[in-house]
């Protein structure tokens, strides 16, 4: 990975797989502007290495702030505060020290409270 854990702090950010970074730009992506969607120029902050074939995120090739898919139209602006869209997957790492079941048990009536 080549980039900072505050990758994706500014809006106008986007991090891509190693494979479309070289494909896009070439070799030294970092700090390389992109147009994307034919309309917003991004800035790449950071590369990462392509997730392996047998992950659930393998065709994930691009990583961006959540902020700026709400700044895309009216309709996902209503998303940001809509408790009951479920449009979104959520994934956490753990603490190495965490208990998957002792989080589950908190976080299993999370919405409804």
């Amino acid at each position: 990975m080549h980039g900072t854990n505050n990758a994706l702090k500014e809006i106008h950010s986007i991090l891509l797989c190693k494979t479309l970074a070289d494909e896009l730009v070439g070799e030294n992506a970092l700090g390389k502007i992109i147009k994307f969607d034919k309309k917003d120029n991004l800035m790449i902050s950071g590369v990462f290495e392509d997730f392996p074939a047998n992950s659930q995120f393998a065709e994930i090739k691009v990583l961006m702030p959540l902020d700026y898919f709400f700044t895309q139209s009216e309709a996902n602006r209503k998303k940001m505060n809509n408790w009951e869209d479920y449009s979104f997957q959520c994934f956490v790492q753990l603490n190495e020290k965490a208990s998957f079941n002792q989080v589950d048990a908190k976080l299993k009536n999370f919405l409804i409270k």
